[in-house]
């Protein structure tokens, strides 16, 4: 089997299945965003390092992968909709 890509279809590296997906959408419709942007938009993750004075070192982070997709579409302006199912046909 041959697969061929879409016409004016870009191939893209990415790092993430989500944000590359989103990526490639993206650029498609002449809205290219980066993923690491597409991270910050949609707050994707973040991440806190704190010292204070006589303290132990805290490090923590967190993910917003529930919300991603609606929140990059809502900040982008971007109708951005999903659709799940249960069966398995």
């Amino acid at each position: 089997m041959n697969i061929k890509p879409f016409d004016n279809f870009k191939v893209l590296d990415g790092y993430h299945c989500q944000t590359n997906s989103f990526a490639k959408i993206y650029d498609f419709y002449n809205s290219p965003l980066s993923e690491d942007m597409m991270l910050g938009i949609g707050s994707g993750m973040g991440f806190i390092y704190w010292h204070q004075k006589g303290t132990l070192p805290f490090m923590g982070g967190r993910d917003n992968n529930k919300n991603f997709h609606i929140d990059l579409g809502e900040r982008t302006g971007v109708v951005i909709g999903k659709k799940s199912t249960s069966s398995a046909a």
